[in-house]
C-alpha cells in the first residue's frame, strides 16, 4: 500500500534521514512492606506496589533535518501514544529456615495490568497475572551465599474485540501529502498506525536464576 502511495505522489519519499531526540518519562514505584516473624524459623511478609507507567505512555520526538523540510514537510513533533497505566501489585512472602545455612523462601505476587486491552500491541500485550517464586539461599561463609530460583508468570487471558490502533492510517496520511490536519496524520502522529490487536491472548512464561550475594555486617 505504501509503495502505491508512494509511485502515486511521486516526490513523496518513504524513507527519511535525519536527526531525531527522543523524551520520555520513567514510571516511579511506591513500595511498601510488613516483615513478621511468626516463628523462629518462619517468617512472613506483605508487600503492596504501586508503578505509574501512565508517566511512561507518551514519546515525545523531535525531529530535524533537511529531508523532513522537504515538501511534503513532515511534522517536526511527534507525540506517540503507547496505551500505558498504572499498574498495582500485592505480594505475599514466606522464607523459612532449614537449617543453619539454608533458607527457603517462597512468594506469590498479583499484579494488575499497565496496559488497557484495547491498547495492546505485539510487544506491550499483558494483562492481570500471577507471578510465583521458590528459592533457596545457601549461606558459604557469614556472609557470603548463593541463591537458586525458579519461577513462573501466568497470564490467564486478555481479550479486546476493537483497538487504539489502525494500521490503514499510515497510508492515507500519506495519500493526504502528510497534512497534518487531516484526521489519518493526525492519528499516525500520535502512534496509532499500529497493527491492530484486538483478539485473545493468554500467556505461561517460566524461569531460572542463579545469583551471588554478601551480606555486611
Amino acid at each position: 500500500v505504501l509503495e502505491n502511495a508512494q509511485n502515486t505522489l511521486g516526490s513523496v519519499s518513504r524513507d527519511l534521514q535525519g536527526r531525531s531526540l527522543v523524551n520520555y518519562q520513567l514510571p516511579d514505584i511506591v513500595s511498601a512492606g510488613v516483615t513478621w516473624r511468626a516463628r523462629r524459623r518462619l517468617t512472613l511478609g506483605l508487600q503492596l506496589r504501586w508503578m505509574t507507567y501512565r508517566r511512561h505512555d507518551r514519546l515525545d520526538i523531535r525531529l530535524s533535518g533537511r529531508e523532513f523540510r522537504q515538501d511534503p514537510a513532515i511534522p517536526q513533533q511527534l507525540t506517540h501514544y503507547r496505551g500505558f497505566r498504572d499498574a498495582f501489585s500485592g505480594q505475599l512472602e514466606l522464607a523459612y529456615r532449614l537449617t543453619s545455612n539454608l533458607l527457603l523462601q517462597t512468594a506469590a505476587m498479583v499484579e494488575s495490568s499497565a496496559v488497557a486491552p484495547e491498547a495492546a500491541t505485539a510487544i506491550a500485550t499483558e494483562g492481570w497475572k500471577l507471578d510465583t517464586f521458590v528459592a533457596l539461599r545457601w549461606w558459604l561463609s557469614s556472609g557470603l551465599s548463593l541463591r537458586f530460583g525458579l519461577g513462573a508468570v501466568w497470564v490467564p487471558g486478555v481479550s479486546s474485540d476493537s483497538s487504539s490502533f489502525d494500521p490503514a492510517t499510515l497510508p492515507t496520511c500519506v495519500d493526504a501529502r502528510f497534512d497534518v490536519d487531516t484526521a489519518a496524520c493526525k492519528q499516525a502522529a500520535a502512534g496509532r498506525g499500529l497493527a491492530s490487536s484486538a483478539g485473545s491472548y493468554r500467556a505461561l512464561t517460566g524461569r531460572f536464576s542463579i545469583g551471588i550475594g554478601y551480606d555486611w555486617r
